[in-house]
């Protein structure tokens, strides 16, 4: 790969990474109960990482 290709996978890893913790924060914030959180967090569709969230 090269520079170009690297620097648009780190700004996409970099994205998702943002969008996990807003979407962790907003989870956080909500009334919701566990396992309305759990369900909403196993049918989001973000990519890298998944299991790594949280």
């Amino acid at each position: 790969m090269g520079n170009e290709a690297l620097a648009d996978v780190d700004r996409f890893l970099t994205m998702i990474s943002y969008l996990e913790r807003e979407v962790a924060r907003l989870l956080a914030k909500a009334a919701l109960s566990e396992e309305e959180k759990q369900f909403i967090w196993d049918h989001i569709v973000i990519v890298p990482g998944k299991a790594d969230r949280m």
